[in-house]
């Protein structure tokens, strides 16, 4: 009887739990972020622009610190369970530290308020492969 008892309270917490949060990533924000060492806000500035336009995105705010792009999501969208025609919205924050340039980012699809963890699995990934080809 213990066991059955212990059994269902470890599902009803693992239900609880897997509907309760959208999932963080393992970032000290939760959000995409990366550090580039040994380059300057205007060379991280200028490598997030291009990959904003070379994945479709319209550059529509910028400043000193942050960019944001808007594109329509299209079959070619990087994230297959998204609908075609959906807004999405692409946010850069960056700033510079004793460890390099700072980037922070965010992925929303239609009128979310933050990505879900799919989306900002996936920009994460894009940070890093942006960090990496500064690096060389």
């Amino acid at each position: 009887m213990k066991y059955y008892l212990n059994a269902i309270m470890l599902l009803s917490l693992s239900l609880i739990a897997g509907c309760s949060s959208p999932g963080m990533l393992t970032t000290a924000t939760g959000r995409p972020e990366i550090t580039v060492p040994g380059r300057s806000l205007q060379e991280v500035s200028n490598a997030l622009a291009e990959w904003s336009i070379t994945h479709g995105f319209d550059i529509t705010k910028t400043t000193f610190f942050s960019m944001a792009g808007e594109r329509v999501a299209d079959s070619s969208s990087a994230l297959h369970n998204i609908n075609i025609g959906t807004r999405q919205r692409v946010v850069f924050d960056y700033a510079t530290t004793t460890k390099g340039i700072h980037v922070s980012g965010d992925f929303r699809s239609g009128t979310e308020e933050l990505g879900n963890i799919e989306e900002r699995d996936w920009l994460q990934n894009q940070l890093r492969e942006i960090a990496d080809s500064l690096s060389h």
